[in-house]
């Protein structure tokens, strides 16, 4: 087995017995420390818990490679999508105190024009819908280099935060979802999003290098690296409860093992277990093929076993927490690097099936058979289709002409506005579901202008067509994925 006093690793702490035991995992650690040394990742950190104690917490790689410090369990990356665990947690330490139900309308608790309802009724968009992204509210997001382009989520979020499904349809992954439960902590608890946060959550928990958005003290914090080792800035990320929360592997397996009900004695249980078990378990079950539960995902992978998940891949960063409750098992994994197919995610799987035999092997049988049952297929001509459509895309400035054509030969073509005709690309299917995307040109904040891919993801109702229309754009200042509502007639 690889030297644990390595050069290429900071460690905390680690069960020698464990490692030196199971080959598996041992062969795990190995090919990190391969990793690191052949330059395809520069930091990774990895933590793992069973039984309430913390068998091994190490960094691998640096931290920032140009100034030579090497990573720790105390390095601080962003975690991305984790954050919605996070703010999930959040939202049911009130639950918990009685000041909202999850079965509350949200209209109940925040002003009507911080959520558009264009489908479905107002009243069906509970607390719980929004939590486990079955609102019906689309995804979206918007990245700020710097604090002058940084809009404040009541500014930004009454533009994009709608719904374009009718709540209790589907299951939509959606950022905007926790910028709606971002607005409502805040509401309901008379703080910013980030006292909040630290006072009732990372106080609590003793998370003391986590903090909402970057730390102002840039001491320990990982630098951001893409495909090469290109440095990428440090970033603002809107909203902040889907995404902008940073943490070290060190906390962050600590909040594992909170969640998984032992938390250390230097923490305070900020939830009851009847309430942990009402996050993890509680899914929508009038719904097939979902995975979301309150803020985590939620998967039986057999045998009684419950994969609990929160994950996040951003630009310049991975994050991973894996979570197997029956076997009171946390791996945590965090990188510094994009990557395309998480390699924290890749990582934690493979400790977690180290000390969980034919795990991996479960949760690939899961995602198959997942992704067969949600996948769309390739578009063939359908009279379902055929004909012409024509409506609006519903912006926040303004509302947009578009007209598609559904000809029966198979091409369809799609013409914005007072624009040209154009073939709509990468077409696909599902039922009565279609996406595809063009090149055009919608209303953006003057940071974001300029023509920029437009997905379209439409459902038929009737006599007509209706959905979200996403805007896909940037800058070397921002950038950002923005959703509006689009609805057409045929004629």
């Amino acid at each position: 087995m690889q030297d644990l006093d390595s050069t290429s690793s900071s460690l905390t702490s680690v069960d020698e017995t464990m490692l030196a035991e199971n080959e598996q995992l041992s062969n795990v650690r190995s090919r990190i420390v391969q990793m690191v040394e052949n330059e395809r990742i520069p930091s990774l950190a990895i933590a793992v818990v069973r039984k309430g104690r913390i068998l091994w917490e190490e960094a691998f790689g640096y931290e920032d490679i140009k100034k030579g410090i090497k990573a720790s369990p105390f390095t601080i990356y962003p975690v991305a999508s984790i954050s919605k665990s996070l703010t999930a947690t959040g939202v049911m330490t009130l639950i918990q105190r009685g000041l909202l139900d999850l079965d509350d309308p949200i209209e109940k608790h925040i002003t009507p024009t911080e959520l558009t309802v264009y489908e479905g009724h107002a009243s069906a968009v509970t607390v719980r819908r929004v939590l486990n992204m079955t609102a019906g509210i689309p995804n979206g997001y918007k990245v700020c280099r710097s604090m002058e382009v940084y809009p404040s989520l009541q500014s930004f979020i009454p533009s994009y935060s709608f719904t374009a499904f009718p709540p209790g349809e589907r299951e939509l992954y959606s950022n905007f979802a926790y910028a709606i439960l971002e607005l409502l902590i805040e509401t309901l608890s008379g703080l910013s999003f980030t006292d909040f946060m630290t006072q009732e959550v990372f106080n609590p928990l003793r998370l003391v290098q986590t903090s909402v958005g970057a730390p102002s003290i840039e001491k320990n914090v990982a630098m951001k690296y893409g495909t090469g080792f290109t440095l990428i800035p440090h970033n603002y990320f809107i909203p902040a409860a889907a995404g902008g929360i940073y943490s070290s592997i060190h906390d962050l397996i600590r909040y594992g093992l909170f969640h998984l009900g032992s938390q250390l004695p230097t923490q305070t249980p900020i939830l009851d277990r009847k309430t942990l078990t009402t996050m993890h378990m509680v899914k929508d079950t009038n719904l097939q093929h979902t995975i979301m539960a309150l803020g985590w995902g939620s998967i039986d992978i057999g045998d009684e076993i419950v994969w609990l998940i929160s994950n996040g891949s951003i630009e310049g960063a991975t994050s991973m927490l894996s979570l197997v409750p029956s076997e009171d098992l946390a791996v945590a994994c965090l990188t510094n690097m994009t990557s395309q197919s998480s390699i924290a995610d890749q990582v934690a799987i493979e400790v977690t099936d180290a000390l969980l035999p034919k795990f991996a092997d479960r949760v690939a049988t899961f995602m198959q058979r997942y992704e067969q049952a949600s996948s769309f297929k390739s578009f063939q001509a359908s009279p379902l289709f055929n004909g012409m459509w024509e409506g609006k895309i519903k912006t926040h400035r303004d509302k947009v002409l578009i007209r598609i054509v559904f000809h029966t030969d198979g091409p369809i073509s799609i013409r914005l506005d007072k624009g040209k005709n154009q073939l709509l690309r990468n077409v696909r299917i599902r039922d009565h579901e279609l996406e595809g995307d063009f090149r055009g040109r919608l209303p953006n904040s003057k940071n974001l202008q300029g023509d920029h891919t437009i997905d379209l993801h439409l459902k038929i109702r009737g006599n007509g067509i209706s959905g979200v229309a996403t805007t896909r754009i940037g800058t070397d200042q921002d950038y950002a994925m923005l959703p509006y509502y689009i609805r057409l007639i045929r004629k």
